[in-house]
């Protein structure tokens, strides 16, 4: 907790109405401006979340951590040398000196700010959020104990404290409170008692990243709204339209270079939502080639290496998407989703993930039937009904034998002998 200061040390106050702390990412979101006149006209850019055009020489140093250069080189960056240079250096390099040295030096909300950075360190307590007198620290205090009660799984302790760390910090910066709202949903959107919250808290958070530069923080929630009505769809005639509107917005903010998670899931969750939509008449077949586009840039923003379950299942669904499309190269199609099934069973394990195995399995032999290769599509159906069996999943069983029957009827259709 916040300690005393040592006897005859001068105090350095440190103004805190023009900080814009919590809006942009790590290391920046932390960081504090000087208070100049060039510190607080930047602060007052950043806190509406733009990134300013032009910085002068004692702010050059958050452009650096907003581009997320070397904290050595932010640290060389910074201006001056008193607790305001002792404070940034403790957010980008800490050790237990600095803290000690710094929390000696100030009080008030500046040293509550300093006990944050050492709670986060390891080096004391979370110091209480009610001790604040700013809305802002507050704020950023109670947003660091919900976290902390996320880490001992307490849930819905967690959303009590970010839903009043949001009414603290949206009397002062809506653009602040956006990112708490946005994690307060992803709280909330699993259950059915407080999706409608966690939606409405989405659509604030929209609201206020409009005019902004927060791309990222802007298509995270886009993809969460995506994903509730994607959810939604069997229910409301409107939701698939909702869905394919906010995961169209998350690959025009972000690209699979700037932010490839987001970017991937919202083009493969896209295709999945369109091939969920009924198919009326002939022009809604072209929904097919856009799925199909749309899965192979998911595939494509996926790293194996770092995504390696987002890019098999990215891979299963274009797999999937290839052996239903309409199309005068079907025959092709059906064999590159061969290919890719076979590619995807040489990484699933049969023994960790036997179900997925499975799934795969049947799901090569449907195409391998198309094919008319009957003899190998029996052989794979064969081995994923066994697995079904084994752990009593009547549904798969049932519809592999659906596929087993239409297999021999073509088999003997085509006098077939094998």
């Amino acid at each position: 907790m916040m300690e005393g200061t040592a006897e005859g040390v001068i105090l350095e106050p440190l103004d805190m109405v023009y900080q814009p702390l919590g809006v942009f990412g790590l290391p920046a979101g932390m960081l504090l401006l000087p208070d100049t006149e060039n510190g607080m006209e930047v602060a007052l850019q950043l806190r509406a979340g733009r990134r300013p055009k032009v910085y002068s020489g004692d702010t050059h140093f958050y452009h650096l951590a907003l581009v997320r250069a070397d904290p050595g080189e932010i640290i060389r960056a910074l201006p001056g040398h008193g607790a305001l240079h002792d404070f940034n250096e403790l957010v980008l390099n800490p050790t237990l000196e600095l803290f000690t040295s710094l929390l000696g030096r100030c009080d008030g909300d500046f040293a509550l700010l300093v006990n944050w950075q050492g709670y986060l360190n390891g080096y004391c307590q979370l110091p209480d959020f009610k001790l604040a007198s700013t809305n802002t620290v507050a704020a950023v205090l109670c947003s660091s104990h919900a976290t902390r009660l996320l880490e001992v799984r307490d849930e819905p302790g967690a959303a009590e404290l970010l839903r009043e760390a949001i009414a603290i910090s949206a009397a002062e910066s809506e653009v602040f409170a956006a990112g708490l709202r946005a994690d307060l949903a992803q709280l909330l959107l699993d259950d059915r008692a407080t999706k409608k919250e966690a939606m409405w808290n989405l659509q604030l958070a929209l609201d206020a990243l409009g005019e902004t530069d927060l791309s990222e923080l802007a298509a995270e929630v886009h993809l969460n709204l995506g994903m509730a009505f994607h959810d939604e769809i069997d229910k409301l005639p409107t939701a698939g339209r909702d869905a394919a509107r906010h995961y169209m917005a998350v690959t025009r903010l972000v690209t699979e270079q700037t932010s490839p998670y987001a970017f991937g899931t919202a083009h493969m969750n896209l295709a999945l939502t369109y091939l969920s939509m009924p198919m009326t008449d002939a022009s809604d077949q072209l929904r097919y080639g856009i799925a199909i586009a749309s899965l192979q840039k998911a595939v494509a923003a996926f790293d194996p290496d770092v995504f390696l379950e987002q890019w098999a299942r990215a891979r299963l669904n274009l797999a999937n998407a290839l052996v239903y499309a309409p199309s005068v190269r079907q025959a092709d199609n059906l064999v590159e989703a061969v290919e890719i099934y076979e590619e995807l069973l040489q990484i699933r394990d049969r023994f960790s993930d036997p179900v997925g195995f499975a799934r795969v399995c049947a799901n090569q032999g449907n195409a391998l039937g198309h094919l008319g290769m009957f003899s190998e599509a029996k052989a794979k159906l064969h081995d994923a009904r066994a697995i079904f069996e084994e752990f009593e999943m009547t549904t798969e069983i049932s519809a592999i034998r659906e596929v087993l029957d239409h297999i021999e009827r073509e088999r003997v259709g085509r006098g077939d002998s094998k």
